[in-house]
């Protein structure tokens, strides 16, 4: 799928799930272990030994030779993992904005002509990703396994019932619409089929009514 597809972050996620159900059971027959997993759409967050990252990005880049994944390694004691920052000090975990460092930093700035929608909705957005990933990673430390995205989003949409029940709603209506489109189509190849041998009869009917046979006598 390419890059700004709608459907692309869904596919990334399905194809992510059994990508790391297949290689977390294949990794337990060899007795490896994750302390800790969790996933945003391709960004994989995991707590394992040192000794094990090799076998573990082996076993993971084997699934598909289109698929290739690389590691960071936690350094000074901190560990970016989307745009946060994870530091561990002291056996606590403290967590920071992170941005790369080829990152321009420009944002919509506040003077600008836009819509004041739009700039509020930049910052919005802004702390709600962060906040999202950073709850992820919260419940995840707290809860463990692998399926915290999963949950997190089940959260999210006992929170908003409104719009979960509206897209329910709305994929129902339009199954239902492809089911009566199809309905249509086929009634319409049958009154083409029974039109078709109707006329094909009475063509027959006149040949016969009119044979040079018949004229004679």
């Amino acid at each position: 799928m390419p890059m700004g597809n709608p459907l692309s972050p869904t596919i990334a996620d399905i194809v992510l799930d059994k990508l790391l159900d297949e290689a977390i059971a294949e990794l337990k027959t060899m007795g490896i272990t994750f302390k800790f997993i969790t996933k945003y759409v391709d960004d994989i967050f995991a707590v394992i030994k040192k000794s094990d990252k090799e076998i573990i990005l082996t076993t993971l880049n084997n699934f598909h030779p289109k698929i290739k994944f690389t590691y960071e390694e936690e350094l000074d004691h901190k560990l970016p993992y989307l745009d946060i920052e994870i530091i561990k000090r002291d056996n606590n975990l403290i967590f920071n904005w992170y941005s790369k460092d080829i990152s321009s930093g420009r944002l919509i700035n506040f003077h600008s002509s836009q819509p004041m929608s739009q700039k509020l909705g930049t910052v919005k957005n802004f702390i709600k990703k962060n906040q999202d990933i950073l709850a992820g990673v919260l419940i995840g430390l707290l809860v463990g396994g692998k399926n915290q995205p999963q949950r997190q989003q089940q959260q999210r949409n006992r929170r908003r019932p409104g719009n979960y029940q509206r897209r329910q709603e709305g994929g129902r209506r339009r199954e239902e619409n492809r089911r009566r489109q199809d309905e249509n189509r086929r009634r319409q190849e049958e009154n083409s089929r029974r039109q078709e041998q109707e006329a094909k009869m009475n063509t027959e009917t006149k040949e016969k009514k009119y044979t040079p046979e018949d004229v004679g006598k």
